[in-house]
This record gives structure tokens, C-alpha cells and sequence, in this order.
């Protein structure tokens, strides 16, 4: 999957844009789902280039052909039954192996820059577009520039479409407490704690 972006990002020894990912999509067997995400840059191998590269291509061959097969029937959460079986099935590719493990039920964006208006409008549209119709979605941190009210920019960014949004400092005991409540609300057929 790509995402649409303004303008193409790249930095010095970057052969193709930043933006391009795998998403994987996990489903139990008793019908739970969740998704992660491979952010994989082939020309990128990490700090002192102790990860290779993985292209997108090869992140989705991988998930495919070896990582799926190898985590079928780990019980959910058993991270490291899971982690044995795919470390087992094939070696390195961290980046695919990082999707099948976070199967996320929700995405947290934060903004330390105070363009986070600019940065997150249109993006729940894009995750439908992508098939996360119902995920859950929180933003935090230096969302704009200037002074304005936080109802005000609360309100801009749950009109934009996410669930919640945080103001600056907030700590992140109020973020994992507001995830567990709206998990516990979406396994009782909500959307969130609060709706």
C-alpha cells in the first residue's frame, strides 16, 4: 500500500520515496483481528546497517511464504511462541516480522512540530480506503501552530475523524488507560469508551 503524499520524501541514499507499506492483516480463530504494518525502505538498513533493506515486495513475500504459515495456531498475544516460530521458519527480515507481530487494533500519531493539522487531514479517509474502516485512531502532542484553545483543536482533529486526540503533555498513562477503555467498549460492540 502507498498513501498519497503532498510532496515526495526522501533523504541522501534513498533510491525510491518514503511511503510505500505492508499491511498485514491478523485474524484469529475466534474471529479477532488486528493489523501491522512493514514500513520496509530497501536502501535502508537501520543504525550502523544492522538491518537490511527489505522492499515492500519482499516484506509481502516473506509474510506470505513463511511468517503466515509459521504463526498459525500461536495463541494471541504469545509474542514469544511467535517470535520462535517465524525466527525459526526464516531469519533476518525484521521489518515483515514487525507487522505480523504488532497486528495493531489502532494507530497513534503524534506531532512534534505543530503540523499535525496538515499532516492528519484526510487520513481517516485513507485508512478506509485502506480497509481500516473501524480503527482505532488517537493523535497527541504539538498538533498546531500558534495559541489556540485545546476544545478548539480537539474538536478539529475529532471532526478530521480520530477517536480521541491529546494535548501536549500529556502523559502516557492517560493514553493506555484511554486505549483499554475504548478496547474494553469495542469488545462490548462500541466504537469508544465514551460513544
Amino acid at each position: 500500500m502507498q498513501l498519497p503524499t503532498r510532496r515526495e520524501h526522501k533523504w541522501a541514499g534513498l533510491s525510491e520515496p518514503i511511503g510505500r507499506y505492508v499491511l498485514v492483516r491478523a485474524v484469529s480463530d475466534d474471529g479477532f483481528s488486528g493489523w501491522g504494518e512493514a514500513p520496509a525502505l530497501k536502501d535502508w538498513g537501520g543504525e550502523f546497517g544492522r538491518y537490511f533493506g527489505e522492499s515492500p515486495l519482499i516484506a509481502e513475500a516473506v509474510v506470505n511464504n513463511y511468517l503466515s504459515p509459521a504463526v498459525t495456531g500461536v495463541e494471541v498475544g504469545n509474542i514469544v511462541e511467535a517470535h520462535a516460530r517465524m525466527d525459526e521458519a526464516v531469519k533476518g527480515y525484521p521489518y515483515a516480522k514487525a507487522a505480523v507481530e504488532t497486528a495493531a487494533d489502532g494507530i497513534m500519531v503524534s506531532s512534534l512540530y505543530g503540523q499535525g493539522e496538515l499532516d492528519c487531514r484526510g487520513f481517516r479517509d485513507l485508512c478506509v480506503e485502506a480497509g481500516l474502516d473501524s480503527i482505532l485512531l488517537y493523535v497527541g502532542g504539538n498538533l498546531v501552530v500558534g495559541k489556540t484553545p485545546w476544545n478548539v483543536v480537539e474538536k478539529r482533529f475529532l471532526d478530521m475523524g480520530f477517536d480521541r486526540a491529546f494535548p501536549p503533555g500529556a502523559r502516557t498513562r492517560e493514553v493506555v488507560d484511554a486505549l483499554d477503555r475504548d478496547f474494553a467498549a469495542r469488545a462490548r460492540g462500541g466504537r469508544t469508551a465514551d460513544s
